[in-house]
Order: structure tokens, then C-alpha cells, then sequence
């Protein structure tokens, strides 16, 4: 069993580089920091996908993406960094597959949108509050 075990490769998420991103113009003049986080804090921080928006061949693209080492874009988790709220994402379903495949950290652009300071002049409290994005209100969900 043990001998089993060692056979099996690890995955890991085949992140984009600048001239492979798909999306977002490469990030360009973006404000926000990009940070590792499991998909399943991502998956809390986001609006569950509705059947409707399941796609088994999307799934199955990512998913030989994934497993083939082929290069993948950043999740995307949108903030309010004055309000502390998830206002927008990206990646449910990079995330999903993820986490079938037992990837224990996704990149995430925590995107703090173009009205907060530019990285290099953040302070470390800046810093901090990013690196602890997972204690942020996702907007979407109600407050009771």
C-alpha cells in the first residue's frame, strides 16, 4: 500500500504566466495582490454555481488542463477593502475541479479594483488584511 501511495503524482495548479493568461490583459496597471489559498475557502467566498451554469466539457477541459500541466489563469476574488466585502469573482469552476483533483492551493488575485493604493505604497496592515481575505463578507450573501 505504501508503495501505492508514492506512485501517485501530485498535481499542482498549473498557474498562467504573463504571456499565457487568457484573461484580464495580463494584469497590467491592476491593483491587488495575488495570494494561495484551498478551493474550498474560495468556494465559501463565492456564490455556489447553479445547475443551470454546470458544463461537464468545461469541467473536462479544465480538469486535462490540470492534470496535464497546462497553464490555467489566476482565480479572481473582487473586494470592497474599506467595507470588507467580496463584491465579484472568478474561478468557481477552476476551483471545483481543483479540489476533485485534492489541489490544496489555488492562486487567487485578490483585485482591490482601481480605488485603493497601488501595491507598492500598501503598508503591512494592507498586506494583512489581503492575506486574510477569507474572513471577508461575501457580498452575495444576506446579511439576517
Amino acid at each position: 500500500m505504501i508503495k501505492l501511495k508514492s506512485l501517485i503524482k501530485e498535481i499542482e495548479y498549473p498557474l498562467a504566466g504573463k504571456k499565457d493568461l487568457h484573461s484580464y490583459e495580463g494584469m497590467e496597471g491592476w491593483k491587488g495582490k495575488l495570494i494561495w489559498m484551498s478551493p474550498d475557502q474560495f468556494l465559501k467566498l463565492v456564490h455556489p454555481i447553479p445547475d443551470w451554469d454546470t458544463r461537464p466539457e468545461s469541467s473536462a477541459n479544465i480538469e486535462h488542463r490540470m492534470k496535464n500541466n497546462l497553464p490555467l489563469d489566476f482565480l479572481v476574488l473582487s473586494v470592497d477593502m474599506e467595507k470588507r466585502k467580496i463584491v465579484g469573482h472568478e474561478g468557481r469552476h477552476r476551483a471545483t475541479v481543483a479540489k476533485k483533483l485534492g489541489i490544496d492551493k489555488v492562486p487567487v488575485l485578490i483585485f482591490t479594483g482601481s480605488g485603493f493604493k497601488r501595491v507598492p505604497h500598501w503598508n503591512p496592515e494592507d498586506h494583512s488584511t489581503v492575506d486574510n481575505v477569507d474572513k471577508f463578507k461575501p457580498e452575495w450573501l444576506k446579511e439576517k
